[in-house]
């Protein structure tokens, strides 16, 4: 197959979206197939063959839908065989909304604000940028797309919800995980060096990473850490500054291998607002590393309201006290044969 990629910026070292991509396009390339990417920039050593595509000189919200449509153009007269479109597009055989339903994306931003800035979104609606991916997403989900790849069934439900009629060309393909380099085998190798490193205390240790913050729940979990039962210590990858009160049972570190702070780790904590399906949780889990998130994470089956602080401390405390087990994983390898084929058949 020839294979077109539409995405706006090819960089996989972003991570989410892009790393997510680039493992895909680096497994269609090994199973033989030419990946054509259509993007305005590329880094260096990205995987396929880049179509640098210039940016339209026109305002905000035209420009994003006059890209689209320019890059799928392209990829039709390069004779792809499927264009596969990480960014708004209206006409695709796969759309891979990674974020999820973009409406829905709003809205948890908004709510992680506080109830005035929801008003305030209600009142005033969305910029145009994010009108003309509103108006892209409704046209891919509406019959521009043959399918829909959902990375969750949290991102499925949502859609469904909001576009009934796009049921029938959804299919659920959760992000996979390199097992051999994600396992309990490669984190307890890693665990004693890890901690001595950093220099965490002898106390089960909660590992808190991402950003924006204000997203992935930071200040909910500012709240509810005091809350929180028994003896912690809190390992936070992001954040910079801490309140005088936590300083003492809180580390800051910068980003590092992710494989190290699952190492460290003893409970993975997310009070996110929302996320589709995070890798951290999937590779904590696969490394033995159970998580306390909450109901707006894909990637759990069940969780705590967003947003509440006293829900997530009763949690974490339970957590503490009771590990649970890690949720259940997919190798990466089943992952990406599960998208080739899909891609093969639409």
């Amino acid at each position: 197959m020839r294979v077109a990629v539409v995405i706006d910026r090819w960089a996989p070292s972003r991570g989410g979206a892009e790393r997510a991509t680039a493992d895909f396009a680096r497994h269609l390339a090994a199973s033989g197939d030419e990946v054509l990417v259509y993007a305005m920039s590329a880094e260096h050593g990205a995987p396929g063959e880049f179509r640098r595509m210039p940016r339209p000189a026109r305002p905000r919200g035209p420009q994003e839908r006059a890209f689209a449509r320019a890059a799928v153009r392209a990829a039709r007269a390069d004779r792809c065989d499927a264009v596969v479109a990480i960014r708004h597009a209206e006409d695709c055989d796969a759309y891979w909304p990674h974020g999820g339903l973009h409406a829905a994306t709003l809205a948890a931003g908004e709510a992680s604000k506080g109830p005035l800035r929801v008003v305030s979104r209600a009142l005033h609606g969305a910029s145009v940028k994010h009108r003309a991916f509103l108006s892209m997403e409704r046209r891919a989900l509406e019959g521009g797309a043959r399918v829909v790849w959902c990375v969750s069934d949290l991102v499925r439900r949502e859609i469904v919800a909001a576009h009934p009629a796009c049921a029938a060309r959804i299919e659920v393909h959760p992000n996979g995980v390199d097992t051999d380099a994600f396992s309990p085998h490669v984190r307890a190798e890693r665990r004693a060096g890890v901690r001595s490193r950093l220099r965490l205390p002898d106390a089960p240790v909660l590992v808190f990473a991402g950003t924006p913050l204000r997203l992935k729940g930071w200040p909910v979990l500012l709240r509810a850490l005091p809350r929180v039962e028994g003896r912690w210590h809190l390992l936070a990858v992001g954040p910079t500054r801490v309140p005088a009160p936590l300083r003492s049972r809180v580390t800051l570190a910068p980003r590092q291998d992710p494989r190290d702070l699952w190492a460290a780790a003893d409970l993975l904590v997310q009070p996110t607002w929302r996320d589709p399906c995070p890798l951290a949780t999937l590779e904590a889990a696969a490394c033995g590393v159970p998580c306390v998130t909450t109901s707006a994470n894909g990637a759990c089956a069940s969780g705590v309201p967003p947003g509440d602080a006293d829900a997530f401390a009763a949690a974490v405390s339970r957590a503490l006290a009771s590990p649970p087990r890690p949720a259940a994983v997919r190798s990466r390898g089943d992952w990406l044969a599960g998208l080739r084929a899909s891609l093969a058949t639409s």
